[in-house]
């Protein structure tokens, strides 16, 4: 139903629906006119049911001949995983992100929400994260712990540190955002994001759900990567491995992560670290989602031996220079390793 307003400024739209309708569990409401309205769609077929005191409505819609051939109108927004109202984002730019995933710039995925972590299952980071939990609002520390049970098992490529900003979180190489959330596609092509995760509030009507949103095949850094290979180390008891470690924290800043790449299994194994007690290590091929994903948590980056920081927090660890800039380690990440000269 559109329902145009005329006043000076437009009331809030949850105020009319709320002043004049009340509850409206199954009827879509928006402001506006046929021509222009907030649905973002033009309805040229629509009907005046009423246009003021005395006109009788319910009449009005009585008056309307049922079509039983009728079906339902497809379009572009119903391959998004949430309604329109569920997301804090403009109608157009909604299609755009439609647009995106059918051209393969963008690829997402749809999962339900996971069964909360008991008290004995949250660990350190967990329950950090619960206490932090505790200051937002009712209806987010809700969906939080639905997306804290989503992170865990991915842990292995985002660390175990997320930071809260207001609704929205940096868990490593993540961005998640909750409640009423936007979606910055564009953030996907910075180096230092993999993923968008989004999570609105848990509503009645649903759907209920985490998307989580990543660079397809044909966005132009994973173009760009194809066919780089690195190796790495991973170890723990744990499956799959743990790839990110854990550099000592400085004066001023919080630990850091870092990720040591290898262009060769030899050079890789090639390497003499004493573990001490820990679990064996082992070598492992990465690449694709894998490599990115590392790339975009890591505050320090180790390329050969070679040390780039890629935050603030990893230059002040490891005492290096500057912080490396994008563009700058795709140009070290895409070159190919030299064949080896014959004997």
């Amino acid at each position: 139903m559109i329902v145009e307003v005329k006043a000076e400024q437009e009331p809030p739209a949850s105020a009319v629906y709320r002043t004049f309708f009340g509850s409206t569990p199954d009827v879509r409401i928006y402001l506006g006119t046929p021509k222009a309205n907030r649905s973002g769609l033009e309805v040229p077929q629509a009907i005046l049911i009423w246009d003021g005191p005395g006109h009788d409505w319910r009449a009005s819609i009585d008056r309307i001949v049922e079509d039983p051939d009728a079906t339902r109108f497809n379009r572009p927004l119903d391959n998004l995983p949430f309604r329109a109202e569920q997301l804090g984002v403009p109608p157009d730019v909604l299609e755009e992100i439609v647009a995106a995933e059918k051209c393969g710039i963008v690829k997402w995925a749809m999962s339900p929400l996971p069964t909360r972590l008991d008290a004995d299952q949250l660990g350190r980071s967990g329950e950090r994260f619960m206490r932090r939990v505790n200051l937002a609002g009712k209806k987010t520390q809700q969906v939080a712990a639905h997306v804290l049970a989503f992170m865990r098992p991915r842990e292995h490529w985002f660390g175990s540190a997320p930071a809260w900003d207001g609704n929205n979180i940096t868990w490593g190489g993540c961005k998640i955002l909750m409640g009423y959330p936007y979606v910055p596609l564009h953030w996907l092509d910075r180096l230092g994001v993999f993923e968008l995760v989004i999570a609105p509030h848990i509503s009645r009507r649903g759907p209920n759900g985490i998307w989580s949103i990543a660079r397809g095949e044909n966005h132009p850094l994973v173009e760009r990567l194809r066919g780089v290979e690195f190796f790495i180390f991973g170890w723990g008891g744990g499956v799959p491995p743990q790839h990110l470690i854990y550099v000592t924290d400085s004066d001023s800043f919080d630990s850091s992560y870092l990720v040591e790449l290898f262009r060769t299994e030899e050079a890789a194994n090639g390497v003499d670290i004493d573990w001490g007690n820990e679990e064996p290590m082992t070598v492992q091929k990465v690449s694709g989602d894998n490599l990115l994903a590392l790339l975009a948590t890591a505050d320090v980056v180790s390329i050969d031996g070679h040390e780039y920081a890629r935050s603030l927090r990893g230059k002040a660890a490891c005492e290096l220079d500057e912080v490396t800039a994008d563009e700058a380690l795709l140009d070290l990440i895409a070159v190919a390793p030299q064949p080896k000269a014959e004997p």
